[in-house]
Formats: structure tokens, sequence, C-alpha cells
């Protein structure tokens, strides 16, 4: 291995936090298909959970005027977070090579230890994150809700 990708492996590291080796290795993800938006949310992931907020929506008010039985439904609504569970790690790591070479990229002549702060401060996990997602999706059903239910 290069001495750049051991450079690399440690902002990677750095970016994600302590579940690195858990989400580098594992093809499922269990808090993706559980919490999803709101775990995209919590990893900072913010490009993923825009498209994923919208299709998400688009999808489930879609199936919810066709279906019209419950049960049934409710295991449809589900499809997508079973998705994103296999998808996710993999999509996300995509996302942190990308972030971490933009850091090394806008920071040329930065140590190694100054690269691992920039990347511990712009990724890693944000509960502030997670309630500001929380709000705006609330904001965007009551909208969408309102709207629907006018016409």
């Amino acid at each position: 291995m290069k001495s750049n990708d051991k450079l690399n492996e440690k902002l990677f590291l750095e970016y994600v936090g302590e579940k690195y080796e858990k989400i580098k290795n594992k093809k499922f993800s269990i808090p993706s298909l559980f919490f999803s938006w709101l775990y995209i949310a919590y990893r900072k992931f913010y490009s993923l959970l825009i498209v994923y907020v919208i299709l998400d929506r688009i999808y489930s008010t879609l199936l919810s005027t066709v279906l019209k039985q419950k049960p049934i439904l409710v295991i449809c609504l589900f499809i997508p977070n079973i998705i994103l569970a296999f998808v996710f790690n993999k999509l996300y790591l995509n996302n942190v090579k990308k972030k971490v070479n933009e850091i090394g990229n806008a920071n040329p002549d930065a140590s190694e230890s100054e690269l691992k702060n920039i990347c511990s401060k712009k990724g890693g996990v944000s509960i502030i994150s997670l309630i500001l997602a929380a709000v705006v999706v609330v904001f965007i059903n009551i909208v969408i809700n309102a709207v629907l239910g006018s016409l």
C-alpha cells in the first residue's frame, strides 16, 4: 500500500468516525433500513438526503393514491428503506472519498494532523443535522399535505 493510500485511509477514518471499519466492511446498513433519511442526515450526507426525501415523498404519495389497503401499503412504503440499506454504505464511502479529496485539494500544504482535524470537523455525525432535517421534512410534509388536501 502506498503512503498516500495509508494517509487516505487515515483521513477516511477521521471523516467517518469510529464506525468506519463497520461501514467499510458491511454490505447492509441496519441503521439506514430502520431510520432512512434520519440516518442519512445524522451522517451529514446532504446530497443523498435531498434526493432520498424527494424520491421517497413522490413514491409514497403515488403509492398511497393507488393502494387503498393499509397492510400492502405499509409493506410497499418500506421498500425504499430496504433498497437504501443495501446501497447506503457504498454510496456513503464514495461520498467520503470525494469529500476527503476535496479537503486535500483545498489544503495542499496542510500537514497530516491538520488534514485529520479538518476531516474530523467536516465529517462524523451530527445530532443537529438530524434535528434540522426532521424539522424541514415535517414542514415539507405539512405543505405537501395542505396542497394535496386542497386539490
